[in-house]
């Protein structure tokens, strides 16, 4: 049985490139798309580039044009780009450097189009948010998802999405990895920025709010790693490092202000860090 390092040597990619150009049935589409996330899930990163070179990764960008109608091939689309590019900074820029028939659109472009175009769907928004994840170690990405056009997009995703554990843990970790840099989160606060959306949305309280509301909707399922994802990405938006600190998170719930909502955030942190730390510690094999 041959392994998919030896497949991509012996011209998989080529061959699955070759019938993706010519293919108009979406499950011809799906299963193509499906067979080429399992060679890159598995192939080394040296196989990775060979199916760049092989033209996959552009024929399987190509079908979000194609397909831009068939929700479940754009799922499966975004897969692709998500294992393809995950932990792999060349892979990371061929997927940015891959436009669409339009020059002037490229495959995060597709990505964000495909993400509000199609609304509250869990595995497309699941799949898309992993393909985000996959890219935004890049700078450019991180600047191009904190303006106004792309935060909207997210800010959609999260309300269609935020009942599904598995979207909002994404939504969450990647929001983390947007405000990570903490040079930039110091400016959101200390300098006034007219046209940055990221920093407008965030000194708005609009974001926080949502995310504290998402995480009092999931507290009854007393998951420690999902409240660990909301409340991180709540301490990071609003400035205050990775860490989860009670009485900071605490701080940074009362500088809402609002009398009608603070009192229940304060429940709702205190119930969120009371899960994390209630959690069994990972158990590593020896």
């Amino acid at each position: 049985r041959g392994t998919p390092c030896a497949a991509i040597a012996a011209g998989a990619g080529r061959q699955c490139a070759e019938l993706l150009k010519q293919a108009r049935d979406a499950a011809l589409v799906r299963a193509l798309c499906g067979f080429s996330s399992a060679l890159a899930r598995h192939a080394a990163v040296a196989k990775r580039a060979q199916l760049v070179e092989d033209g996959l990764l552009r024929e399987i960008t190509a079908a979000f044009d194609v397909f831009a109608s068939r929700r479940e091939v754009l799922a499966d689309c975004c897969l692709f780009i998500a294992i393809l590019a995950r932990g792999v900074p060349a892979m990371q820029e061929a997927v940015l450097a891959c436009r669409l028939r339009d020059a002037n659109t490229d495959s995060l472009d597709a990505i964000l189009v495909t993400m509000r175009r199609c609304g509250s769907l869990p595995r497309l928004q699941w799949c898309a948010l992993q393909s985000l994840l996959s890219l935004v170690s890049q700078p450019q990405v991180r600047e191009r998802l904190r303006q106004g056009p792309s935060i909207s997009v997210l800010r959609v995703s999260l309300e269609g999405t935020n009942q599904d554990t598995q979207c909002l843990e994404a939504f969450c970790l990647l929001l983390s990895e947007l405000a990570a840099d903490r040079s930039y989160s110091y400016r959101i606060y200390d300098i006034p920025i007219a046209d940055d959306q990221f920093a407008k949305l965030l000194k708005s309280q609009q974001l926080p709010l949502l995310l504290l509301f998402c995480l009092q909707a999931h507290l009854e399922k007393k998951d420690p790693y999902l409240c660990q994802c909301i409340l991180s990405a709540f301490a990071g938006i609003s400035n205050s490092g990775p860490e989860l600190n009670r009485q900071d998170l605490l701080s940074l719930v009362r500088r809402v202000d609002r009398s009608d909502v603070t009192p229940l955030l304060e429940k709702v942190v205190l119930e969120g860090m009371e899960i994390c730390e209630a959690a069994p510690p990972p158990v590593h094999d020896a």
